[in-house]
């Protein structure tokens, strides 16, 4: 094979394939909305009434395909003598942006927990594979130091049991806020909580913590993800908000220890899933 005919291959393994991947998801989406439009699917969910879904998923696939060229040319620009680092600069609009989207109202499927999977679980995963050309396990997508990770889940989960026993049954506000809504089956609540933890955890102690992890030392990094974290618990009960910063900066330190955000996901998920089934007597103690 000539060097032009390699070339022509790289160029059609590095940047083709990946677009093609993008603009396919793209498309899929844009058939399941004009299927919601046309009322051909059941409605089991109030989200997608119109082809706006669809023109987000456009607007993300040509946002990913403009980053992904860019960024593999160079990892930072220079504006006015300031280096801004790309995928830092990336994650810090998507951090904002996205929790913003959501506290709006928008809506892929009208299901708080399904959404919020992917506002900042898919969309965030889609830019480290398709604009950063990166593995996913280096934002916190894999096991990790996984013995190390069960032992702080278990501690974190030790710690936090009796304190989160007495807010769910002692604390007016606590028990108010967790029993709000309608009452759904522990199955339910253990496999909702599951899924938007899930995505939570993956975009603060993952994605966020180590794109701030390229350019800082862990010490600020671990730090500054909280910040947007603990905005996102406004309007939750003062107590639990108050606590976010200690919180958000206890997950972050493990899932910098780790090299994983599963651990501080398993904590965080027992702690929601703990309070509500206190709050709404379900314990047997």
């Amino acid at each position: 094979m000539s060097p032009r005919e390699k070339a022509r291959a790289s160029w059609l393994r590095r940047d083709l394939r990946p677009a093609i991947a993008v603009l396919i998801a793209a498309g899929i989406w844009g058939i399941y909305a004009i299927l919601r439009v046309t009322q051909r699917l059941p409605q089991r969910y109030d989200g997608v009434t119109s082809l706006r879904a669809a023109v987000f998923v456009g607007a993300i696939t040509a946002v990913l395909l403009v980053l992904g060229a860019v960024i593999k040319r160079r990892d930072a620009i220079t504006v006015g003598g300031a280096v801004f680092d790309l995928r830092l600069t990336v994650a810090f609009v998507l951090g904002i942006v996205l929790p913003m989207l959501v506290f709006y109202g928008h809506k892929f499927f009208g299901h708080r927990a399904y959404d919020q999977f992917v506002f900042f679980l898919v969309i965030p995963v889609a830019f480290i594979v398709f604009a950063f050309r990166q593995d996913p396990r280096e934002y916190g997508l894999g096991l990790g130091r996984w013995k190390e990770g069960l032992i702080w889940t278990v501690v974190g989960i030790a710690i936090m049991a009796p304190i989160l026993w007495y807010l769910g049954t002692h604390d007016p506000a606590m028990r108010q806020y967790y029993r709000v809504g309608a009452e759904r089956s522990t199955g339910m609540i253990l496999w909702e909580w599951g899924v938007e933890m899930f995505a939570w955890e993956f975009i603060w102690r993952g994605f966020y913590l180590a794109a701030l992890l390229r350019v800082m030392g862990p010490g600020p990094a671990i730090l500054l993800q909280g910040v947007p974290f603990a905005f996102m618990h406004m309007g939750k009960p003062e107590f639990e908000a108050l606590s976010t910063p200690i919180g958000g900066t206890c997950f972050a330190f493990v899932a910098w220890r780790t090299r994983a955000f599963w651990p501080a996901f398993l904590i965080h998920w027992f702690m929601i899933v703990f309070l509500e089934l206190a709050a709404r007597g379900r314990l047997p103690f």
